[in-house]
């Protein structure tokens, strides 16, 4: 009977596609709201991606690529990390769009 188990067990624990979706249900339980629209201002945008009110595109987009690769989820980052990145480049890109 031991035996059994063992080898289930074995084979559910070789087989990985179970673990990120463990991961995300674990991360919207600690965070229930990293999967919700981030109401960020501009000012919170620039700290989140360490950057000044004189930033050009450029500066934004290198900012949130040197920051995501760092915090990404599939490198061992965090979800609720990435998401913040992700909203601040998205309101800053938005902001300046705006006439």
């Amino acid at each position: 009977m031991r035996l059994i188990l063992w080898l289930i067990l074995g084979l559910f624990l070789s087989n990985k596609w179970w673990l990120p979706r463990l991961r995300q249900r674990l991360m919207r339980f600690i965070h229930p709201q990293s999967n919700a629209e981030f109401k960020l201002d501009v000012a919170e945008a620039y700290a989140i991606l360490g950057l000044t009110p004189v930033a050009t595109r450029e500066q934004i987009i290198a900012a949130h690529r040197r920051l995501i690769q760092k915090n990404h989820p599939d490198h061992g980052g965090s979800d609720y990390l990435a998401s913040k990145i992700n909203q601040a480049k998205k309101v800053l890109l938005h902001s300046l769009d705006l006439p």
